[in-house]
């Protein structure tokens, strides 16, 4: 991952840390992001939530078939779920076709 979005899911992490509640009263437990908010917090909430559970499920994954597509615009983290462990593209209906009609056209080019 680019410095800049670590250091990003870092602090909102962090932050999400600081407003975490784990509320026992119900099972299963449940735990929030809300301690200390206001009405109106919703996107902070919500940025928290997200932020805790990126953490949560990059630090979960199975890190031998944690990919990142190699598109030229793209760069998602997948999981390889392939059965051989070899997937390469986030999906191939976007980013490997185009890279499959990027080399045709290559290789079809005269050689001058």
């Amino acid at each position: 991952m680019p410095p800049a979005a670590v250091a990003t899911l870092e602090s909102d992490w962090r932050e999400a840390a600081e407003h975490a509640q784990l509320e026992v009263a119900t099972f299963p437990f449940v735990l929030r992001f809300d301690r200390g908010d206001g009405p109106g917090d919703d996107l902070a909430r919500l940025r928290r939530r997200l932020a805790a559970g990126a953490v949560d499920l990059l630090t979960r994954l199975p890190r031998e078939r944690l990919r990142r597509c190699p598109g030229p615009r793209c760069g998602w983290l997948f999981l390889d779920s392939s059965k051989a462990g070899r997937r390469r593209w986030c999906d191939m209906t976007t980013c490997g076709t185009h890279d499959k009609n990027r080399r045709r056209q290559h290789m079809d080019r005269p050689c001058n």
